[in-house]
Order: structure tokens, then C-alpha cells, then sequence
């Protein structure tokens, strides 16, 4: 799958398109194949050094629709 990430904190240009691995679901999650994503303030925040990320590298996106690929136990 194609992501975007980043591996430091900075303007738009630590984005990046990188090629990963699709995950699978754990018990009680779902993956999706998304259709659209949306970028919202939480999104365009995380760029920040201090603001909700818990360690990098990080893939941004709050916001996603689709269709579910797989589903873990217990959905």
C-alpha cells in the first residue's frame, strides 16, 4: 500500500510517500481500503513536535472512507 509519513517534525516538505507493508487487523479493528481520506487540523497539527505523536516515524489520517478489507476477532 501507499502511505504518507513523515520522520521529523517540520513543514509540509517532511511528508513523505513511502510503500508499506498492509496491516492486518487485531482483535476488535478492521481494515479498510480507502476510497477517499480526508486531512483535517489533527492532521496538519501532527507535523508539530509536541502535539499528539507519540513517536516517529508517523502516518497521518484521521479521516477515511472505504471499503473493509479484513476484520479482526471479535467484529
Amino acid at each position: 500500500m501507499r502511505a504518507v509519513e513523515f520522520q521529523e517534525y517540520g513543514a509540509p516538505e517532511v511528508l513523505n510517500v513511502v510503500t508499506a507493508a498492509t496491516p492486518q487487523p487485531g482483535p476488535g479493528q478492521v481494515s479498510i481500503d480507502a476510497a477517499y481520506v480526508g486531512v483535517n487540523f489533527a492532521d496538519l497539527k501532527a507535523r508539530a513536535e509536541g502535539y499528539r505523536v507519540e513517536s516517529l516515524p508517523y502516518r497521518p489520517g484521521l479521516e477515511v472512507s472505504g471499503r473493509i478489507r479484513a476484520v479482526g476477532d471479535g467484529v
